[in-house]
């Protein structure tokens, strides 16, 4: 998908909101992010009472795998998240041209800059910028060593979106066809002369096809105890033991790039990071840890000509425009929301902050009822549930200076 100059401009324009933090940094932004929800002491405190019902969020073992061409350059990545059991996840392809600020800062810095020397050191980093994430596994592989870590003899499904040439002169056609685990990952890991949008719709076709493979084939994978340290080995047997699917992110074009830079939407980006690894997102503000819980079906959206996505992604852009640390996100109905209610809810740790709570996300969120929370999560300082209140704001536009959200 292309894009929006537009779009890059209000994320920096919007950086005067943020709380005591500027949005304008790149290297900067990898290095501050290192503060976990598992490490964090902001809101340790929520409860006050230690009798109160306090529930932690899953643990997920997280991985980042770059995959080089044969000079060593960077072609492209993906995000590895193991389910909470040990077993499955998701897989979530990156490009090598992808601004690591995410579109937030002025200067631009594509991930593949990262790997001078290929110097693992500052591609995770880099890749934490990029994610909202941190890691227990980084692995910056060639092609042939994807394939190792992959394994099986099993042919690989693929569905290719056009017909590609490749820097050897290989010619890939658009449609179906079955490969090797070799020759799939060799797509992984080439330039070819195809504009960067078809690049990144051919590295998803290629994971999913891999994802689809590899599921089918991957038996009795042994489950390694996620309190020790992993190896690339370890997560990718664990990822294929179960059940594990495929999650691609809206791209867009950096503006006066002539199609060679692209940065993703922030605020979707931190949604499937805080969807699929709460534990290890990155809480690099002085201010609240926040969990939003997004009740709605597509029944519930009807007449609104969004998903319940689009919706999820809107409140988290709005917390985050303002600096807030969004660490979890739910969405539909669940075990923790079992229907929809009128008005926003949001719950503190305390009855002292009721009041403020209120006044504050009223201003970003509409109309809201604030409220000392029914349980606490360890390390989250405010839960957010949204209600049908917020359907009807979705498309106010914010005020740029938010008087209970002072700007730096």
């Amino acid at each position: 998908m292309t894009a929006s100059a537009e779009l890059r401009r209000r994320y920096t324009q919007q950086a005067a909101l943020a709380v005591g933090v500027s949005f304008v940094l790149a290297i900067a932004l990898a290095v501050v992010g290192a503060r976990t929800l598992a490490s964090s002491t902001i809101g340790s405190q929520a409860g006050g009472n230690q009798s109160e019902n306090v529930i932690a969020l899953p643990q997920t073992t997280t991985a980042f795998i770059g995959v080089v061409d044969n000079d060593e350059t960077l072609q492209s990545a993906a995000l590895i998240v193991l389910n909470p059991s040990g077993v499955g996840g998701a897989v979530v392809p990156f490009e090598a041209a992808a601004d690591i600020s995410a579109g937030r800062a002025e200067s631009v810095m594509p991930l593949r800059n990262a790997l001078d020397g290929v110097d693992a050191t500052l591609f995770a980093l880099d890749a934490e910028s990029l994610t909202g994430l941190t890691f227990d596994v980084v692995e910056i592989v060639t092609a042939s060593e994807l394939a190792d870590l992959l394994g099986g003899a099993a042919s690989v499904p693929l569905d290719l979106p056009h017909s590609l040439a490749a820097d050897a002169g290989v010619q890939w056609l658009q449609g179906r066809s079955s490969v090797s685990i070799e020759e799939a990952t060799e797509l992984l890991a080439i330039g070819g002369d195809a504009p960067l949008e078809y690049g990144s719709e051919l590295h998803s076709a290629v994971w999913n096809g891999i994802v689809n493979r590899s599921t089918a084939v991957a038996v009795g994978q042994p489950v390694i105890d996620p309190a020790f340290a992993w190896s690339a080995e370890e997560v990718v047997a664990a990822l294929f033991a179960g059940e594990v699917e495929t999650r691609s992110l809206n791209m867009y074009e950096v503006e006066d790039s002539d199609g060679e830079l692209v940065f993703y939407d922030w605020a979707e980006t931190l949604l499937v990071a805080s969807h699929l690894a709460p534990n290890r997102v990155t809480a690099p503000y002085p201010s609240a840890i926040v969990r939003l819980l997004v009740p709605f079906s597509d029944d519930d959206l009807e007449g609104t000509k969004r998903s319940v996505s689009d919706v999820a992604v809107a409140a988290v852009r709005r917390l985050s425009d303002v600096g807030l640390n969004v660490v979890s996100v739910s969405t539909g109905i669940n075990h923790d929301v079992e229907q929809v209610g009128e008005v926003t809810e949001v719950w503190t740790g305390d009855e002292s902050s009721v009041t403020e709570a209120a006044t504050s996300f009223s201003e970003l969120l509409g109309e809201v009822i604030a409220r000392k929370g029914d349980y606490v999560i360890d390390g989250v300082d405010v839960v957010i549930i949204l209600g049908t209140s917020f359907l009807s704001d979705l498309d106010r536009q914010l005020a740029t200076n938010l008087s209970a959200w002072p700007s730096k």
